[in-house]
């Protein structure tokens, strides 16, 4: 967008998902998702085993907390 001549976030507003590294590093810094993902890999394996052994894993699509991380990239 910088290239383009589009100022962030005067003219738009970024926002990424994960977090990932270079989002803390890109100018302006990217406002981002970040997602408990050590969370998500226990809860994945709890169900696979769950699955493995013939039992009920309730509810198959499981919400977990999030965290807005906010950067320069948004106002």
């Amino acid at each position: 967008l910088t290239e383009a001549g589009v100022r962030v976030p005067d003219e738009v507003a970024v926002c990424g998902f994960d977090d990932i590294d270079l989002a803390r590093i890109c100018t302006p810094t990217l406002t981002t998702i970040a997602q408990p993902t050590a969370r998500i890999g226990h809860r994945a394996g709890e169900m696979l085993f769950a699955l493995l052994e013939g039992r009920d894993v309730g509810e198959r699509q499981v919400v977990l907390d999030y965290e807005l991380r906010k950067r320069q990239s948004t106002r």
